[in-house]
C-alpha cells in the first residue's frame, strides 16, 4: 500500500465527514424524530430492507464558490440502493474523461458555476441518472473538519485552518489523490458516522449558499435519503475507476 499524504488526508476528511456525516446528521434529526411516547429501543430499531427508489447523489469538492468557475478538487457519487441499505461511493480522480472530448474536471469548468446542469454534463460517469448535485468549498471543508473536532492523523489533530492551507497541492496527481481518498473514506465512516442527530447542526447549515450548494432543496433531498438512515457502516461500499490512469491501482 502507497504512503497515504498529509494533503489526502485532509480531502478526503472533507467528503467521508460530509457525505458520511453531514448528510446523516441532518437527514437523520429530521427522519428519525422522536415520536410522541416512542421509547429510545422504537427509536433505534431500523429495517433491513427499505421500500424506495434507487437514488445518486454527485458530490463535488471546489477550491472556491465565490470564483466564477469554481476548479474542481475532488468527485464522488453516492448511490442509495434498495431493497437493502446499501451505499455505494464510487470515486473518480478529476482527470477522468467523461466523453471522447472532456474530463471531469473540462466538465466542471464548462458548467460555469452552473453545477445544477452537472445532472445531465457529467451523465457519463454512471448508466444511473443522477438524482441531485452536492458541492462544497475549502471554507466549507475547514468549517465541517472542525465542526467534528478536527482530523486525527497519527498522534496529531488538524483543524480547518491547517488544512486550508495545503487542498491546493490535490491537483498534482488525480490518480494517487482519489486512491488515497477511497482507503481514508473507508477509515473514517466510523468516525463520521459518530456525529449523532440532536448536535447543534447551525454551523453546518450556515454554509449554505456562500461554502455548500444542493440542486434540490433540503427537503427533497430528506425525502429521498432519509429511507436509507442511519448509515450503517458495514452497508457502506467503496469503489473506484479500474484501472485508475497513471498506473492506479482500482
Amino acid at each position: 500500500m502507497r504512503p497515504i499524504s498529509f494533503r489526502a488526508v485532509l480531502i478526503v476528511a472533507a467528503i467521508g465527514f460530509f457525505v458520511l456525516g453531514l448528510a446523516s446528521t441532518i437527514l437523520g434529526s429530521r427522519a428519525d424524530s422522536p415520536r410522541a411516547g416512542a421509547t429510545p429501543t422504537e427509536r433505534s430499531a431500523q429495517p433491513s430492507s427499505v421500500a424506495a427508489p434507487q437514488v445518486s447523489v454527485l458530490i463535488l469538492g471546489v477550491d472556491s464558490l465565490d470564483d466564477e468557475t469554481p476548479g474542481v478538487l475532488a468527485a464522488w457519487l453516492a448511490s442509495f440502493r434498495p431493497p437493502g441499505r446499501e451505499v455505494f461511493l464510487f470515486g473518480f480522480p478529476i482527470d477522468h474523461r467523461i466523453d471522447d472530448e472532456l474530463t471531469l474536471a473540462q466538465a466542471v469548468a464548462a458548467s460555469g458555476g452552473d453545477f445544477g446542469s452537472l445532472r445531465t454534463a457529467l451523465g457519463g460517469l454512471t448508466p444511473l441518472p443522477i438524482d441531485a448535485v452536492v458541492v462544497l468549498d475549502t471554507a466549507g471543508f475547514a468549517t465541517l473538519i472542525d465542526f467534528v473536532g478536527g482530523l486525527p492523523t497519527g498522534e496529531t489533530i488538524v483543524d480547518g485552518e491547517s488544512a486550508l492551507s495545503v487542498l491546493d497541492l490535490l491537483r498534482d496527481d488525480p490518480a494517487a489523490s482519489v486512491l488515497a481518498q477511497s482507503r481514508l473514506v473507508q477509515a473514517l465512516t466510523a468516525q463520521a458516522a459518530t456525529v449523532r442527530s440532536g448536535t447543534d447542526l447551525q454551523p453546518l447549515i450556515d454554509l449554505i449558499p456562500e461554502h455548500a450548494y444542493l440542486s434540490l432543496s433540503p427537503e427533497q433531498v430528506v425525502a429521498m435519503v432519509a429511507p436509507y438512515l442511519p448509515l450503517e457502516v458495514e452497508r457502506v461500499h467503496i469503489s473506484l475507476p479500474s484501472p485508475l490512469p497513471d498506473g492506479g491501482e482500482g
